[in-house]
């Protein structure tokens, strides 16, 4: 059964604005990290991590929500979703792995795979 609450973050996470909110995330975190570059200035590279960990953090926050809004049963029916979810799990993991790893191995090139999510 779905409380007023469940049924009121459904609106939001089905809504157009949220959609839309969603996609222009991406292209800007497609933007960002097209911009990146062994070479580039250290500012630059900064503001491409922040920018990459504001987005991690929305597509993790836009999981949560609709997993909240629909249950896991129905987030995971949709193909869209479950490959939402593979993404932001990626994303953590890279995240793990880029601040626990001393060898400066740089993973942030394989969070291009966001960019499949506008396809």
């Amino acid at each position: 059964a779905k409380g007023p609450g469940r049924l009121r973050v459904a609106e939001v996470v089905e809504s157009a604005w949220f959609d839309r909110a969603i996609i222009a995330l991406i292209l800007l975190n497609v933007f960002f990290m097209c911009l990146y570059s062994y070479d580039a200035p250290p500012e630059l590279k900064t503001a491409i991590e922040v920018v990459n960990h504001v987005c991690a953090a929305a597509f993790g926050a836009e999981m949560a929500l609709k997993l909240a809004a629909w249950g896991a049963r129905a987030y995971f029916a949709n193909a869209f979703n479950c490959f939402d979810c593979v993404l932001v799990l990626f994303s953590v993991l890279v995240y793990v792995l880029e601040n626990t790893t001393s060898s400066g191995v740089q993973l942030q090139h394989l969070t291009a795979l966001r960019a499949l999510r506008v396809v």
